[in-house]
């Protein structure tokens, strides 16, 4: 298990799951991809990474990704890329279904390489798995 990560974990805004992981996979390091779930009326934490990358594709429903404060519709089919220092979250609060994302990290995987820059439930950067 990548450092700190949990295989399956309820958020205020949904849940995620690990889905795989492969350690030390070429030039990335690690890679993990999980299974992102976000409620209708939710959104997850702006925040930031110092060491890893992510890609997000929607698999169902339609929200927004926001990086680098910059609004980016986003469907079913989809993608986005955020790379190591953008701001970035998903937005699913004008949706009316869930808003599914396959995430996939590449770098170096810490659960706790997270600063929350703006967050909707007042959880701060030390959360650390709480």
């Amino acid at each position: 298990m990548a450092k700190n990560a949990k295989q399956f974990e309820e958020r205020p805004w949904g849940n995620f799951s690990v889905l795989s992981e492969l350690s030390y996979e070429g030039n990335n390091r690690d890679v993990i991809i999980k299974r992102l779930e976000i409620l209708p009326g939710k959104r997850i934490s702006y925040q930031q990474h110092k060491l890893r990358h992510e890609h997000w594709f929607a698999i169902s429903g339609s929200g927004f990704a926001i990086i680098n404060d910059e609004k980016i519709e986003l469907k079913a089919g989809e993608s986005v890329q955020i790379n190591i220092g953008d701001k970035h979250r998903i937005d699913n609060r004008q949706g009316t279904e869930p808003l599914v994302i396959i995430e996939i990290t590449t770098g170096e995987f810490d659960e706790y390489d997270n600063e929350r820059l703006e967050d909707d439930f007042n959880r701060d950067s030390n959360w650390r798995n709480e």
